[in-house]
């Protein structure tokens, strides 16, 4: 029981470390640990979703397609 825990612990840290990486690396100043829970920070291309900016297949699709080509 003491496992599940340590595991949710361990993933709300590194949730938390991951926006202030990315706030460092791109030279943004501010408290970026309070965006852990949203990291998409804008709905531009750069941030959004491909399928809906570049009309791009899901995985699922993907294998659905190739499946259908292949005899």
């Amino acid at each position: 029981m003491g496992e599940k825990r340590a595991r949710r612990r361990k993933d709300l840290h590194r949730m938390k470390a991951k926006p202030a990486r990315i706030g460092l690396e791109h030279g943004m100043p501010g408290n970026w640990r309070k965006l852990y829970d949203h990291l998409a920070v804008c709905s531009l291309y750069c941030c959004g979703n491909p399928r809906k900016w570049f009309g791009e297949f899901t995985t699922q699709e993907r294998r659905f397609l190739a499946e259908e080509v292949d005899p």
